[in-house]
């Protein structure tokens, strides 16, 4: 079968020049984030201060920070170092986590460094704290924004060729179709041992075989080969990836290990024996006590300063008339145990009876509902109700949840307890931590994932 030419005009063809400037964007934008934390940290430092609300004498002017703007070249120097330029294959939690750890990392070693320089007494400590701290969400946000922003400025990842036409390879295919930050783009597949060598896996169409991909790869400028050949014996394998690995620049071997999350798995050399260690995170007490204040005092901070937003929302629910303004809701947390989790009312009187009408005259609305408990189109909801659906505003009184040790910034999706049976053996994972109002879930999907994907 003749090759496939991929054009190289094509900003997803070609060398890996669009991931290097992927890496380069990164970096400037966290120049920016870094810069402008500081200069937020400032103002508002120089603004409590003229409220009466912070005595600090040796407060400098700005000019004096300006002087030492190098510093701030520190912070991407970090991010390289911890593999976050271009970072093309990190998963959302790795960067998020390797985002945190630098920030903490290098802003720790700025501070330690005025001290240890005997300068300290003429920085604003609060300042460098607080610039710390606002950073913290700043940078998180800008690299997500940046990423999510990649597809439509061209970056489409590298293209790939995945060697494999069985289920397991459609799936990885899929997954790769699924990620949401691009890193590579499958444009072939080539068949291993007795496999077809003809038809489309997926969407992307099967080149023949092993013999075929060389030549296709050369003519193309493939680098990146995804070896997908579960079953094949150990020694076959080695061999094939030692053949490719003349032509492609990456070679990833896809073990038979669905399921595993790479947050807790590391590689490991034992005398040239390649292992996975899988740690469990869930039962370091350490991780746990960190998570713990990381909730408690940023439930508090949120809630404070969203507490304007709040009063606005609870005056337009008086306003609508539609009820108590809170809605209390039974769900499943940690350990099994049932608690309360507090939103914004977004619902009609009567709206149980609103919904069994809806589900009884719509058999596709009742498929939906008994597949997610979740409806797209939700008929129970009022005008003020779908606004804050639509932006999660209803779910901001579980900050109080998070404060009473119930819910967690960042975990899993609450549930009732109507879903236990669906995650099957795997719930006891979700028993193991506490939901949280935010995580993968929220950014990979929301409903729209099925229960296995949760």
């Amino acid at each position: 079968m003749g090759a496939e030419v991929i054009d190289r005009s094509s900003p997803s063809g070609g060398r890996w020049s669009r991931e290097w400037l992927a890496g380069l964007a990164l970096g400037v934008i966290d120049l920016v984030g870094v810069g402008s934390s500081f200069l937020i940290a400032f103002y508002l430092r120089q603004w409590l201060g003229a409220q009466g609300l912070f005595f600090d004498p040796l407060q400098p002017d700005l000019t004096f920070f300006l002087a030492y703007w190098p510093v701030i070249l520190f912070w991407p120097l970090v991010f390289w170092l911890e593999g976050m330029y271009p970072g093309s294959w990190k998963t959302l939690d790795q960067e998020m986590r390797d985002l945190l750890r630098g920030l903490t990392l290098a802003s720790l070693t700025v501070i330690s460094l005025t001290f240890l320089t005997q300068t300290g007494s003429q920085f604003s400590r609060p300042v460098l704290v607080a610039w710390w701290l606002i950073s913290l969400v700043i940078l998180p946000i800008n690299h997500f924004g940046l990423r999510s922003l990649l597809p439509s400025l061209g970056f489409r990842g590298s293209p790939a060729a995945i060697l494999g036409t069985n289920e397991d390879a459609k799936r990885v295919l899929e997954s790769l179709e699924k990620r949401p930050f691009p890193v590579v783009r499958a444009r072939g597949a080539f068949a291993g041992p007795g496999e077809p060598k003809e038809g489309m896996l997926g969407g992307i169409p099967i080149l023949g075989g092993l013999d075929e991909l060389t030549e296709w790869a050369e003519a193309n400028r493939v680098m990146v080969a995804i070896v997908v050949q579960p079953g094949l014996p150990q020694p076959e394998l080695v061999d094939l990836i030692d053949r490719l690995s003349v032509t492609f620049h990456r070679v990833l071997v896809v073990p038979e290990l669905h399921g595993l999350s790479t947050a807790e798995t590391d590689v490991r050399d034992i005398e040239g024996v390649l292992a996975l260690e899988i740690r469990r995170n869930l039962l370091s007490w350490p991780s746990q006590l960190v998570k713990r204040v990381l909730d408690m005092t940023l439930s508090l901070v949120v809630g404070v300063l969203t507490s304007p937003i709040s009063l606005a929302i609870a005056l337009a629910l008086a306003i609508e008339r539609q009820g108590s303004i809170f809605y209390g809701h039974e769900r499943i947390g940690k350990r099994g145990m049932a608690f309360t989790a507090w939103k914004f009312r977004t619902m009609v009187q009567g709206a149980d009876q609103v919904l069994a009408e809806a589900l009884a005259g719509d058999p596709m609305l009742q498929l939906e509902w008994d597949e997610t408990h979740k409806l797209r189109r939700d008929p129970r909801l009022t005008p003020v109700g779908k606004l804050l659906r639509r932006f999660s505003l209803d779910e901001l009184p579980q900050l109080w949840n998070i404060f009473r040790q119930e819910m967690s910034l960042v975990g899993p999706r609450p549930i009732v307890r109507e879903e236990i049976h669906k995650y099957g053996q795997t719930v006891e994972l979700y028993y193991q931590v506490r939901p949280g109002l935010t995580g993968l879930w929220q950014v990979s999907g929301r409903s729209n994932l099925t229960y296995d994907e949760r």
